[in-house]
């Protein structure tokens, strides 16, 4: 369903909870879902480490041609193109929160 904002179309994909495979949609079903996914993902951490995990998330990203994906140990998703280093990448987020 195509809508305009401000000038520029944009796509909203709408689903459903049982579109996504959710038998049950009520809330205390669906907190106990993503309680077990969280505490699943933290032992895991506990296990292999950050870096492992990163890497393993970083691996399920959509790949695209020259672009290299990092985490860094703060957690932030850092994306580079092929003419672009990692410090012009934390140059250019720290100038964008410093502007604010």
């Amino acid at each position: 369903m195509p809508i305009e904002t401000r000038n520029y179309p944009v796509l909203i994909r709408l689903t459903t909870l049982e579109a996504q495979g959710f038998d049950d949609p009520r809330p205390e079903c669906l907190v106990e879902r993503f309680a077990r996914h969280l505490l699943a993902a933290d032992d895991r951490l506990q296990e292999i480490g950050f870096a492992a995990v990163a890497k393993a998330y970083v691996s399920r990203l959509a790949r695209q041609r020259g672009v290299r994906h990092d985490i860094a140990e703060n957690g932030d998703l850092g994306t580079r193109g092929p003419c672009q280093s990692p410090a012009a990448t934390e140059g250019a987020i720290n100038n964008i929160f410093s502007a604010s």
